[in-house]
């Protein structure tokens, strides 16, 4: 799996975003943002599960 992200943070909100790639040649694009958290550590874990599910799904289906 290859990905090309980029994160931040504007005013207590942090944001990931990013380009995954899949191996069959797609491609999709993730943004997630997270807001008002007590520790961003949460937010990172909390993303991390939100992109494993996604990518699991689109790399499980053929096109």
């Amino acid at each position: 799996m290859e990905v090309a992200h980029k994160t931040g943070s504007i005013t207590g909100v942090n944001h990931d975003s990013g380009i995954v790639y899949l191996p069959d040649g797609r491609s999709y694009v993730l943004v997630i943002l997270s807001k008002n958290l007590a520790n961003n550590s949460d937010g990172r874990d909390a993303g991390a599960e939100i992109s494993r599910i996604i990518y699991e799904h689109y790399n499980s289906r053929t096109m």
